[in-house]
């Protein structure tokens, strides 16, 4: 419902899997953002190491059921997205000014502009 180029900033920060049409999403949030403006996904991706996932983990949970319980939804959550490489197949299907994709430890980042 959101007039074209409505919006400074767009952040989505929700499983990309989950949308029917993710290339749909993303060009949505391109037609909603002012040209030169930046959007960013936020997102959990399917070939984390799972020497990775222990050693977050491992950093954050104390007792051994907390570790096995956490390390099960990540592996459970990162089943059910992308890989950096369909990521970046979902990005150049639309024709953003500029885009990049930034790894962290569990995840990824992908900025675009406008």
């Amino acid at each position: 419902p959101f007039l074209d180029g409505s919006f400074d900033l767009v952040i989505c920060r929700a499983p990309m899997k989950s949308f029917p049409d993710p290339v749909g999403v993303l060009r949505e949030m391109r037609r909603v953002l002012k040209p030169g403006r930046r959007g960013v996904i936020l997102n959990l991706r399917r070939d984390v190491p799972p020497e990775q996932v222990s050693r977050y983990v491992e950093a954050r949970s104390t007792s051994l059921i907390g570790q096995m319980s956490a390390r099960l939804e990540f592996y459970l959550q990162c089943r059910s997205t992308y890989t950096l490489h369909q990521f970046e197949a979902l990005l150049s299907q639309v024709p953003f000014g500029s885009a990049r994709i930034d790894g962290t430890p569990l995840g990824v980042e992908l900025w675009f502009e406008r």
